[in-house]
């Protein structure tokens, strides 16, 4: 017996479901590439993958590769995939705007003050600085472990105090926090 005839032809819904799946996954990357790639070559690459994928998967299941189960468990896992590569870009845009908020805060209270609030302000700018630094460091190189000069110098204090350097890193999000704080105050 052939191949064809030995195996039994996918259920009309179990055929619905898995297509309706890959093209919601089909969707969900062109809004994501929409939004975060700017350069419309890559823009088309990354759409073109995504619907290769999802084409993939779908004739894996038509052709009993894979159940429909684990059709449908690869896609949801590459929208998860997406999901948090759209969140991890978010919060690193978010560190530029937050760090270059900071930066001309501090500048404007050693401005307004004219420079008796320094003391606040120049740390304020150096966090802000750090922050612009890191995060776009990480968003350029595709990373998430960028430590910049402060950071790491908030790193060698915990280290020469007896500390580790998670400490020193805690003390790090502490201080930016605190400055974040003075700040709008």
């Amino acid at each position: 017996m052939s191949r064809d005839t030995d195996a039994q032809e996918i259920d009309a819904n179990d055929l619905w479901e898995i297509t309706y799946a890959a093209s919601q996954l089909t969707a969900y990357g062109f809004s994501v590439s929409a939004r975060h790639l700017k350069d419309l070559r890559t823009r088309m690459q990354f759409n073109r993958e995504m619907a290769y994928f999802g084409k993939r998967v779908v004739e894996d299941v038509i052709q009993r590769r894979l159940t429909l189960e684990e059709g449908l468990g690869e896609i949801k896992k590459e929208q998860q995939s997406l999901l948090q590569q759209a969140k991890s870009v978010a919060f690193k845009v978010l560190g530029i705007a937050g760090g270059a908020g900071q930066v001309i805060s501090g500048a404007g209270m050693c401005y307004g003050s004219a420079g008796t609030l320094c003391a606040v302000g120049a740390p304020m700018m150096a966090h802000g600085g750090n922050n612009i630094y890191e995060n776009g460091r990480n968003l350029y190189e595709g990373r998430d472990d960028v430590e910049g000069p402060v950071r790491k110098a908030y790193h060698s204090a915990a280290r020469a105090l007896g500390y580790t350097e998670k400490e020193g890193n805690e003390a790090y999000l502490a201080g930016d926090l605190a400055l974040s704080v003075a700040g709008m105050a």
